[in-house]
């Protein structure tokens, strides 16, 4: 127990002195969503054309795409950091923003914890989920719970394979974890659509990681048909 507690005060002295002493890194990846210049479109077309109450992210890093989501609507934003050392530095990076809320959570327990919340409840929310590198993959678990409990939300899902465009790339875990549609079939109870980047993979900037939408209220799905920064395939 005292190894396990040391290693956390160590990883939070770490994230800490991060913060303090490297400035660059506050613009971890390059910049917001992976600095990938479509995904950005892709949000910013979401939150002018859908009215969202808030914004909730899992795995914040060190707040590079959590201060963009923050910005760009001046919505509340909820967002949960697992990693000691990371939780730290965002901790320290928003403690003088009153609309960030940061979170220590493993991020199934923290969507449960936002669920309770009456402030959030029959809400409209935008989720971006980027919680998924550990040998535990949360993200059938956090779908689920999203759509059990806020069904007009918006899901964004970082690191996600896109079907037609090898140029796009995903996590994959090993057998049954790949980041895919197909991963997504125990879940097609929940009569899901899934939207993808309109945007060539080669076209895009930064890490070209791929992503999905996934909207399940019927209404939401007929108005997202009609942005020009998605597809379905």
């Amino acid at each position: 127990m005292r190894k396990i507690l040391k290693k956390i005060v160590g990883e939070r002295l770490r994230g800490a002195v991060e913060y303090i002493l490297n400035p660059e890194l506050k613009k971890s990846w390059g910049g917001p969503f992976n600095n990938q210049h479509h995904r950005q479109q892709i949000y910013l077309e979401l939150i002018k054309k859908i009215q969202f109450d808030a914004i909730v992210e899992t795995g914040t890093f060190r707040g590079t795409t959590t201060r963009f989501l923050f910005e760009k609507t001046n919505l509340p934003v909820y967002t949960t950091e697992l990693h000691p050392r990371f939780y730290t530095y965002s901790q320290l990076r928003f403690i003088s923003v009153g609309g960030i809320h940061i979170y220590n959570l493993d991020s199934r327990d923290f969507l449960r914890k936002l669920s309770s919340d009456p402030v959030l409840n029959e809400k409209q929310l935008f989720f971006y989920l980027d919680a998924h590198w550990n040998d535990d993959l949360p993200l059938q678990e956090e779908i689920k719970i999203i759509f059990n409990n806020w069904p007009l939300s918006v899901i964004m899902v970082d690191d996600f394979k896109v079907p037609d465009d090898p140029d796009y790339i995903y996590d994959n875990y090993g057998i049954g974890k790949e980041l895919s549609i197909e991963y997504l079939d125990t879940l097609s109870y929940l009569n899901f659509s899934a939207f993808f980047p309109s945007k060539k993979g080669n076209s895009e900037t930064g890490l070209k990681r791929g992503s999905v939408i996934l909207v399940k209220d019927k209404d939401l799905v007929e108005k997202v048909k009609t942005f020009s920064s998605l597809k379905i395939i």
